[in-house]
């Protein structure tokens, strides 16, 4: 008899148990990233927009768990279609708020795990973790107004026009002391810089006249070094033209404010509450913009991207959801019109919203993580967010082109140049003493 009560009692928990877990109330929200659905929540409609279904990475785990405790759902969509933030009278609006006007028992969505939010709600073990980056229109070819002149840095082009300007006075000197045993027109200082320069940039013309082996062993050192002082610069120069450096219009947050780019985040969002309650540094400065053009505090993604497209803006949101974007328009449109900064910050845990202390949290926590320790997670992140290979229209690599050439890299050539100067002055002070003319010359 008594073994026949206890039985009883024990179905009826269980019927209790299941009755409770029959029927629960979701919220959700679906985003899109441009005209794609979200890889995270995808409400599905029938030919007359009927929402007949959702699916997702979320919603994956939510399906696996309904054949677990073997539930049904309804879900109500926020009417402000946000997540939820602190609103200025104290109360929360969009999924956060549901929960807290006891309308829903889970929230379900990629919810940034933030304190402001856990002072509210409570949030499920993580499943997700993503960081914050910024959208941007595509790097910018540097000017060509100054190309000419990028080959050589600034101490290669002073090196070289000091030896220029130094050179002919030496031959002219060479010459004029020399030039006592020879018939003919003195030689003009004007001559020999026209010389240097004609070797300079590869114009046939005029050679030194035959007046003693000194200045004629300084011009070919002085020929010899031109040519790889010549070949250099024609070489990297065609790099210039040919591989351009492209610029990132900004290549972090810090830089932001002080772009000229301004700047979108999604409303109701963790970001935008990131921004708006800080008190300080980089991200009070973009908060305070936020609050200063409330238009920039946008409704949805697509809003966002169409800002970046107009090159002035940049757009703040996940990693994930930007890479998205990226991928999606270079398989349209096969060019890269979006970048997006190679920073990565606000990196959060993503999770699920119950209200306090719910008797859902702890069987979702185990579940959730036993999938994730199985692999599920990230079965499904590739299920529904394979990489299509176009990842270089998304990370702003700033290219560097050509490398100008510093002292370093044409060392030989001046020492050359430094190495046989020298060695011309020795022979012009030992013709000089064997033609018993340094006299003439002091």
């Amino acid at each position: 008899m008594e073994s026949n009560e206890f039985t009883a009692f024990v179905r009826r928990i269980r019927e209790r148990q299941s009755a409770e877990w029959q029927k629960r109330r979701l919220t959700s929200l679906e985003r899109f990233h441009g005209e794609k659905r979200s890889t995270y929540v995808t409400v599905e409609r029938d030919v007359n927009g009927n929402i007949i279904g959702y699916k997702g990475y979320c919603y994956e785990i939510i399906h696996a768990l309904q054949k677990l405790y073997n539930f049904t759902y309804e879900v109500e969509i926020p009417g402000d279609n946000t997540y939820g933030r602190e609103t200025l009278n104290g109360s929360w609006n969009g999924m956060i708020g549901l929960i807290l006007e006891n309308r829903a028992d889970i929230a379900v969505g990629v919810f940034s795990v933030t304190h402001s939010r856990s002072q509210v709600v409570d949030f499920s073990v993580g499943f997700l973790e993503e960081p914050a980056t910024i959208l941007i229109p595509p790097p910018a070819q540097e000017s060509r107004l100054l190309v000419y002149a990028k080959p050589f840095q600034l101490q290669v082009w002073v090196t070289l026009m000091v030896f220029a300007s130094v050179l002919p006075a030496f031959l002219w000197y060479f010459l004029k002391c020399l030039w006592i045993h020879h018939q003919g027109k003195y030689p003009i200082l004007g001559e020999n810089y026209a010389f240097v320069l004609r070797v300079l940039i590869d114009q046939s013309g005029q050679g030194l006249p035959p007046v003693g082996f000194s200045p004629r062993f300084l011009g070919i050192v002085w020929c010899v070094s031109a040519v790889v002082f010549a070949s250099a610069y024609v070489g990297v120069l065609v790099s210039f033209l040919r591989f351009p450096k492209l610029s990132p219009i900004i290549s972090n947050l810090e830089e932001l404010p002080r772009s000229q780019l301004k700047w979108a985040v999604v409303r109701g969002t963790a970001l935008e509450s990131l921004f708006i309650e800080a008190t300080s540094g980089v991200y009070k400065a973009i908060g305070d913009g936020l609050l200063a053009h409330p238009e920039d505090r946008i409704f949805s993604g697509t809003d966002g991207i169409q800002r970046v497209l107009s090159g002035s803006y940049g757009y703040i949101e996940e990693r994930s959801y930007l890479k998205a974007i990226t991928e999606q328009d270079h398989a349209k449109t096969g060019k890269c019109r979006f970048s997006f900064v190679n920073q990565e910050f606000f990196k959060v845990n993503f999770a699920f919203a119950f209200p306090k202390a719910s008797p859902l949290k702890p069987l979702f926590d185990k579940k959730i993580l036993q999938m994730i320790e199985a692999g599920l997670g990230e079965y499904w992140k590739n299920l529904y967010c394979p990489s299509s290979g176009a990842d270089e229209c998304g990370i702003v690599k700033q290219s560097d082109g050509a490398k100008s050439l510093t002292l370093v890299d044409l060392q030989g050539a001046f020492l050359i140049l430094a190495i046989g100067s020298g060695l011309a002055f020795l022979l012009f002070l030992a013709e000089n003493f064997t033609s018993l003319s340094l006299s003439v010359c002091v």
